[in-house]
């Protein structure tokens, strides 16, 4: 394995609030600045500015915004705009000089072999400016990361976008839920920008934990959370405090239960936090058992998060001892999380 990045200190995993999901026709700057505010309330270390920023950035100055919250500033660009490398290379300096981290290329749509090479020559040229990339309307990656690891994710997926465009996707999400995290995500990051409860076009069938579980199931350098300042303000303080804590990559992963198309269940560690996870890929309820004091050594309670009196909307959250004998009812198409407290 070849990696050309000799001092990667500067390639920092995290979280980010992004506001088109939730707000796809509003590019005005309080707009950005608002999910930027987002992003500083919950520790989260970037924030997202789609297509639209830089009009936004002339009216209202948002990346600076970003900096003075202590926020690192991510931004959309369009595909055409980098296959010369002469204007490539110009445009990463442009960005790195106004304080903008990383960039989200769009609309790649071809695997021919221009495109590949391009690809190539993007994740070298931004690592020279020390710029993060996303990939969006791209090829599934090939293990791009392990040689240049500022490529942190991309799309590649059928994320919650796809609650505005596919109608079969509702139906099938909690399904390939367990299915991608073997397939997909084993090639490379995955930006399924998870954590989408308001309703789209085509109705969410998954339940709220479902969803929120995902953020913790895919495997991404930067999580791109989905839904709106309202949505994130409503929560339990439980479950805001999770988001704050929530590591966005992992020491430690371990598949307690994985049946692709049916069921997936993870252990997941991160220094001395410790977490389990879990889904329901199917429209029928699911028992489960687990051993929990086998994963939560050193643990004395755990915390669980499932789904409240709608759940569609809501969760419940409640805390119980350790037990080696832990059983549970999976919801159908539902989820879980579990945090172990001391």
């Amino acid at each position: 394995m070849v990696i050309f990045i000799a001092d990667a200190s500067w390639i920092v995993p995290g979280k980010a609030a992004w506001s088109w999901w939730s707000h796809p026709e509003d590019f005005t700057p309080e707009m950005y600045k608002k999910f930027t505010d987002v992003s500083a309330s919950f520790g989260f270390r970037y924030t997202l500015f789609d297509a639209g920023w830089e009009k936004a950035n002339k009216e209202g100055k948002i990346i600076d915004h970003a900096l003075a919250k202590g926020v690192q500033p991510l931004v959309w660009g369009y595909s055409a705009e980098y296959f010369d490398s002469d204007k490539r290379k110009k445009r990463f300096k442009e960005l790195a000089d106004m304080g903008v981290k990383g960039v989200k290329i769009d609309f790649w749509c071809s695997d021919r072999q221009e495109v590949m090479g391009t690809l190539q020559s993007v994740f070298e040229d931004a690592a020279k400016e020390h710029l993060l990339v996303n990939l969006h309307g791209t090829t599934v990656p090939r293990g791009w990361h392990r040689t240049w690891p500022n490529f942190v994710t991309a799309e590649a997926i059928l994320g919650t976008e796809s609650y505005f465009y596919e109608p079969r996707f509702p139906e099938k999400a909690a399904e390939q839920n367990t299915v991608l995290p073997f397939t997909r995500n084993v090639a490379g990051p995955a930006d399924y920008t998870p954590f989408a409860l308001t309703f789209r076009k085509y109705t969410r069938l998954n339940t709220a934990t479902h969803e929120l579980a995902m953020a913790m199931i895919y495997t991404s350098g930067v999580i791109h959370f989905a839904d709106s300042e309202e949505v994130f303000n409503s929560l339990p303080t439980e479950l805001k405090n999770l988001l704050k804590e929530m590591p966005a990559t992992w020491d430690k992963t371990e598949c307690i239960i994985g049946e692709p198309g049916k069921a997936l269940v993870l252990s997941r560690q991160k220094d001395d936090l410790s977490y389990i996870v879990g889904i329901n890929g199917t429209n029928a309820n699911q028992s489960i058992t687990i051993d929990l004091k086998k994963y939560g050594k050193g643990f004395s309670k755990f915390r669980i998060i499932s789904e409240g009196k709608d759940p569609l909307m809501d969760f419940k959250v409640e805390s119980y001892p350790l037990t080696s004998n832990w059983k549970y009812n999976l919801a159908p198409k539902g989820g879980f999380i579990i945090q172990f407290i001391k």
